[in-house]
């Protein structure tokens, strides 16, 4: 089985120099989104230091496969909501 690496950013960057053996890039990329849960669910003020956190799947030839982001967007602004209809 081919072996996947996890770098992280969000502000500086984390690299994985161990990886985990997954069946495919589809199953690293699940493995992606997991890690970012992971990340954030471990310490969620991560997300406040940048705008984005990001997960980067290498393979063993360390060629980037796939990306998971996650971002937050400040939209300071009123949601006009539409009037009830009677």
């Amino acid at each position: 089985m081919p072996r996947y690496f996890f770098h992280s950013s969000s502000g500086q960057r984390e690299l994985d120099d161990e990886g985990v053996e997954l069946r495919d890039t589809d199953a690293a990329r699940v493995e992606a989104a997991r890690y970012a849960g992971h990340l954030l669910g471990d310490n969620p003020e991560l997300i406040n230091d940048v705008d984005t956190l990001r997960v980067e799947v290498t393979d063993e030839d360390g060629c980037l496969c796939c990306a998971v982001l996650v971002a937050t967007v400040d939209a300071r602004r009123k949601i006009e909501r539409p009037s009830p209809q009677v």
